[in-house]
């Protein structure tokens, strides 16, 4: 057999100097060698990298003497000796590394570009960061002998990040310096256009995930991996995770959804996260004009091995070798899996585990409490398939019903056990003993990006758990009785901080009977959230046709009412000319004046969401298409669909726009006024219908200002054209001028609804349903809206 080249790939590397340094007392040994012979940290690897033409390691710190400040709020800021970091890859043959991941920008830009510069003068490349965002992206490329030809090989590298490293300011833009995110279509157009004009190239793909630290990869990653496969990448070999994950053969590639650790000199956090400390070296190689992947298992859990990081097993691929099963490989999955049916008492256990031993299956099996088996199993697909086939035959004592599955990240331990079946009292001590510490890590650290997504959830169903428990104790009829029980202050008291959730039908009769409010079961916050979903799943909520400024506007004209001089045309930002005379700017459709503009003159112009001041029309402009028109920014921003209206002012002389009076209208009521003025120091006043200046509503009780307030003919006038609109809730925004009250918009959902206190959430939540009664009745009468915009 002839290997014409091997190109190895390595996971998260650091010296760690960071970490290190801080645990000296605790790691001192491995703090000294640190010192004395970094080399040392890898000789456990070293032979599996012997051979290699192309090393490319992923390379997560910042090489700095003196790096100064992170990026502020930035977490576990890595740096290394630039000198010794080098020298080691060096010796190692480290030909290139990737440079996109959470660390690299650490302490910004200045300290990556000058590592890159001096990572390339040492003659070692550097893929996935640059001085732009066309030198970030730019895949590395590599020329690799097949008998008498040269075939290329691209390497491109991105990170998957959550929003925060957007803040940071961790990614390339088109003139700044940064690192490549995994941005899919730019990537599909560059490993397109390799295809095109190469199409006998090999592409691969090295994303890193961040946020996944010590966890499995997810559906989205798995789906984006399979997607740039497709797009026309060959193979994916992804890390960020710090541990090993799956592989799978897809459309003809190899993916690697993590590769895990190399050598990053962290003390880890495997033992306590429940992961597998095992990482993989990968290497793409060519044997007789055929190509495959060498696949090394190292152990990276520093705190075990002490710093000493040793290679475990070799697997090959075909064609190179035999494909030996090894535990990451994709086709092995672990579900916990649920039997119900005549299962107890029949040698339902041994059999199932006589059938996962002859299926190479590891895991347990239990009864449970409530009379059902349950079982967590690890194997390939095709032999849990099997092993559900036999199970659901029905053969011997047993007959399963049904079996639930569910896929579990839980660890799984070499053989099969059987376990002991679980009682009602182990299950309780096991919840109280996990809802503690799920409790704490909320409580402790509710950002922390390494909390599972269903944390909160966890939480909240124990203790829904232990409350219903807690009230079915006390809402009793024995309670409820008058002489005995508790009194209608007491209940009331019991009943009004339960969640609706926490009470059972049989406890509600009990309260109805005596007639105690559940105060959590009508909300307005919940109302919004529903409104939302009902939208999601396509039932129209009419509310929302008139947040379309150009349709309000034309409802406006038809009901007689004023609202702002316009020619009512939608246009693209680049076509509004500068206004000659005091004009606003807002886009057609867009939340709590994101993008909204006032234009008071060429140099007096003012954004409202941020409260900016521009002196010059092209500076706005400039502003407005780089951070605020959707298609050009990272994340957020509005539609570039705009429309430009007379500015409505309050004072003629003194150029002041007109104060907002937003009117919470429900179906001829009005029901809160907030008042607004705009301006570099926004002030709000909320009032009552009968003109009570309110300070208790959750939202804006801290500020001292008082408003104008409104009258009783201006609400009038509101709930007149409230009554003109078929829903139960519209805030209604005025904009108070020289000479009345003119149109701002409707608004079907009020910016911040989220922050209504208790007692003002359950308000406007009656007030609602109060609203949706009239209205139906209305219509029962066969009342009409014949100039609302139902299309």
């Amino acid at each position: 057999m002839v290997e014409s080249f091997r190109i190895t790939f390595c996971g998260d590397t650091s010296l760690g100097y960071y970490y290190l340094r801080r645990s000296r007392k605790k790691f001192s040994q491995a703090y000294d060698r640190l010192l004395n012979n970094p080399i040392s940290f890898f000789e456990g690897v070293r032979p599996i990298l012997e051979g290699s033409d192309e090393i490319i390691v992923n390379l997560e710190t910042v090489l700095s003497h003196d790096p100064g400040k992170p990026i502020e709020g930035k977490q576990y800021p890595g740096c290394d000796d630039p000198d010794v970091t080098i020298e080691v890859l060096k010796r190692l043959g480290v030909t290139a590394v990737t440079l996109a991941n959470n660390h690299t920008m650490d302490y910004g830009p200045d300290k990556l570009l000058a590592m890159i510069a001096k990572l390339n003068s040492n003659g070692i490349a550097t893929i996935g960061a640059g001085i732009n965002l066309e030198e970030a992206r730019r895949p590395y490329r590599i020329e690799a002998k097949v008998g008498e030809r040269v075939k290329s090989v691209y390497v491109f590298n991105g990170m998957r990040a959550t929003r925060r490293y957007i803040k940071y300011g961790f990614f390339a833009e088109k003139d700044r310096p940064g690192i490549a995110s995994t941005n899919f279509d730019e990537m599909e157009k560059g490993i397109q256009n390799i295809k095109a004009s190469d199409p006998d190239s090999i592409v691969i793909v090295c994303p890193h995930w961040q946020g996944m630290d010590y966890r499995d990869i997810n559906g989205n990653h798995q789906n984006w991996c399979r997607d740039i496969i497709d797009a026309g990448a060959d193979h994916v070999v992804a890390h960020g995770t710090h541990k090993a994950d799956k592989v799978e053969n897809f459309a003809g590639g190899k993916i690697f959804y993590s590769i895990g650790n190399f050598i990053f000199n962290s003390p880890g956090r495997y033992k306590a996260k429940g992961a597998d400390p095992k990482s993989l070296i990968v290497s793409l190689a060519d044997i007789d004009g055929k190509q495959g992947f060498t696949i090394n298992e190292i152990m990276t859990d520093n705190k075990e091995s002490g710093f000493r990081v040793e290679a475990h097993k070799s697997y090959c691929d075909a064609p190179i070798g035999d494909n030996v099963q090894m535990s990451v490989l994709p086709n092995e999955r672990t579900e916990k899996v649920i039997f119900k049916g005549k299962v107890q008492h029949v040698g339902f256990r041994k059999i199932l585990k006589s059938y996962a031993e002859s299926l190479s299956i590891r895991g347990w099996v239990r009864n449970l409490c409530d009379g059902d088996v349950e079982a967590l199993l690890n194997g390939t697909e095709k032999a849990l398939t099997e092993l559900y086939a036999k199970v659901l035959s029905g053969r011997g004592m047993f007959l399963v019903t049904t079996l639930s599955r569910k896929v579990s990240n839980a660890r799984v331990a070499p053989g099969f056990r059987i376990r002991s079946a679980t009682t009602s009292k182990v299950e309780e001590k096991v919840n109280k003993k996990e809802c503690i510490n799920l409790i704490l890590d909320l409580f402790d650290s509710p950002s922390n990006p390494d909390h599972p997504l269903d944390l909160p959830q966890k939480i909240t169903d124990l203790i829904n758990e232990k409350a219903k428990a807690f009230y079915k104790a006390r809402i009793t009829k024995n309670n409820f009785l008058r002489d005995n029980g508790f009194n209608k202050m007491q209940m009331s008291r019991l009943v009004e901080n339960a969640q609706p959730n926490q009470l059972t039908h049989q406890m509600l009769r009990h309260i109805e009977k005596r007639k105690v409010p559940v105060l959590k079961a009508i909300s307005f916050h919940s109302i919004m959230m529903q409104n939302s979903e009902e939208k999601r799943i396509g039932i129209p909520v009419f509310a929302w046709n008139l947040d379309h400024k150009t349709k309000a506007y034309e409802f406006a004209d038809k009901i007689g009412l004023r609202r702002p001089d316009c020619n009512n045309e939608v246009c693209k930002f680049r076509e509004i000319k500068q206004p000659g005379r005091p004009a606003v700017l807002k886009p057609v459709r867009a939340t709590g004046t994101v993008g909204v503009a006032f234009y008071f003159d060429e140099n007096h112009i003012r954004v409202l969401k941020n409260n900016l001041n521009f002196s010059s029309w092209r500076e706005f402009t400039e502003y407005t298409n780089k951070y605020v028109i959707k298609d050009n920014v990272v994340t957020g921003g509005v539609r570039d669909r705009w429309i430009v209206e007379d500015m409505i002012l309050e004072d003629l002389q003194l150029m002041t726009p007109a104060r907002d009076i937003k009117f919470y209208s429900f179906y001829g009521k009005v029901v809160l006024i907030l008042e607004i003025v705009r301006g570099e120091n926004p002030r709000h006043c909320f009032w009552s219908r009968d003109g009570r200046r309110l300070t208790d509503t959750g939202k804006y009780d801290s500020e001292t200002w008082i408003g104008d307030g409104v009258s009783v003919q201006q609400i009038e006038e509101v709930e007149k054209v409230s009554l003109n609109l078929p829903v139960p809730f519209m805030r209604i925004d005025m904009l108070k001028s020289v000479d009345g009250m003119v149109l701002g918009e409707f608004t079907p959902r009020p910016g911040q609804w989220d922050r209504f206190n208790q007692k003002y959430d359950r308000l406007l939540g009656e007030e609602y349903l109060q609203a949706r009664s009239r209205l139906y009745q209305d219509l029962l009468n066969g009342k009409t809206f014949q100039h609302f915009p139902f299309g």
